[in-house]
């Protein structure tokens, strides 16, 4: 099939905007929850803290590690080396990783679990009408990717690295703000609990 039949359809341009509205929602939630773990056992709050910051690096620079090897060629060119010669989608995954230690940085096991259901539930249909789309775009070969190489979870016995690459700086640039966003949000979770404590924000809920 031709590339210009494989347009993104309605709901894959809407779902950058209600995945921002949903997680603006549950970052608002999130914030104004105290731990019990930090009333309780504050080793284990700081631990939880402490992974949720682990997991956020790492998805950070997953994504930046994305970003530079599709910067310039989404939709025109197949990418299979780099992180997407472990899974077809590492964006995914390291967003779902992302999101999974923001709710560690809650000090909590509830929202980490929460995060990752709603990940869970959410995410398969777009990675299926994606699938659809790159399939009309690149035919056979993507087809033969889907073959040899993971959906979601990483796998590295394939992987695979050229010498050289190259990227669109400019377009790089530009995804470096949404790439390392888990990072604010985090920064922005910990201000929160902040003017909790400070008796500005009020304690609304809590969680384990």
């Amino acid at each position: 099939m031709g590339r210009s039949r494989a347009r993104k359809g309605p709901w894959e341009r809407a779902r950058t905007r209600l995945s921002k509205a949903v997680g603006v929602l549950l970052l608002v939630v999130a914030g104004m929850t105290q731990s019990n773990w930090e009333l309780h056992h504050e080793a284990v709050a700081t631990f939880l803290f402490a992974l949720g910051l682990v997991c956020v690096a790492v998805a950070s620079s997953g994504r930046i590690w994305c970003s530079f090897y599709l910067s310039g060629r989404k939709d025109s060119v197949l990418t299979t080396e780099g992180p997407y010669s472990l899974c077809r989608n590492p964006l995914y995954f390291c967003s779902a990783l992302g999101a999974i230690g923001i709710g560690f940085c809650t000090e909590t096991l509830v929202y980490p679990l929460l995060f990752a259901l709603v990940f869970a539930l959410y995410y398969p249909g777009i990675i299926r009408r994606e699938e659809g789309r790159l399939l009309q775009l690149f035919g056979e070969a993507y087809a033969q990717y889907q073959r040899t190489t993971p959906r979601f979870f990483p796998a590295l016995k394939g992987f695979s690295e050229p010498a050289q690459w190259s990227a669109n700086p400019v377009l790089f640039r530009r995804h470096i703000i949404n790439d390392t966003l888990f990072i604010f949000l985090a920064a922005l979770l910990e201000a929160i609990e902040g003017l909790r404590s400070a008796g500005w924000i009020p304690h609304l809920f809590h969680a384990w």
